[in-house]
């Protein structure tokens, strides 16, 4: 059974962004760098309350990272973030799921004793596809770190083969 919740989320998300593909390749190489709206991403504590791009921090970084709760390369990623993350200053990090709420609470759960822990990361879950609309991701992760002040793209990777330029730009 868990199965097949996989296959169809994974077949959900490749339509999601197959349909969001056209609109990408009309967009310029600068617009792709900037902070964009990216609507509503609802706190997994308190499901009434959101982050929107208004509630972002202005100063420091900002990484926003698409999970999946059954990826193992977004495990890796917080594994290692986690053991590096005293070194970051002003690092504020946004980890969102288009997974239903339990799967988003068993893997925050999995993660208590180390990433979950911090007062700077916080889990979200994506109900209206905003990410994927706005950051048209390839695969899991999608990582993507801004300067908040500037509101411009530092470094993005999707998939794990990349991370290294993920924590290259980290302060």
């Amino acid at each position: 059974m868990t199965f097949n919740k996989r296959k169809i989320r994974l077949i959900l998300f490749s339509l999601v962004l197959f349909a969001t593909y056209s609109s990408a390749l009309g967009q310029t190489q600068a617009s792709k760098s900037e902070l964009k709206d990216f609507g509503k991403f609802y706190l997994l504590a308190d499901t009434t309350k959101f982050i929107t791009k208004a509630n972002l921090p202005k100063k420091g970084q900002i990484l926003l990272m698409l999970y999946d709760p059954y990826c193992d390369f977004c495990d890796t990623f917080l594994n290692k973030l986690h053991k590096e993350m005293d070194t970051y200053k002003d690092l504020q990090v946004y980890l969102i799921s288009l997974s239903q709420q339990k799967e988003v609470e068993e893997f925050q759960k999995k993660h208590s004793k180390d990433i979950a822990s911090r007062k700077n990361v916080h889990f979200l879950r994506d109900k209206d596809y905003g990410f994927l609309l706005t950051f048209d991701p390839d695969m899991f992760p999608s990582i993507l770190l801004f300067d908040a002040s500037r509101e411009r793209l530092l470094a993005r990777t999707d998939g794990i083969d990349d991370i290294a330029s993920i924590f290259k730009a980290l302060k």
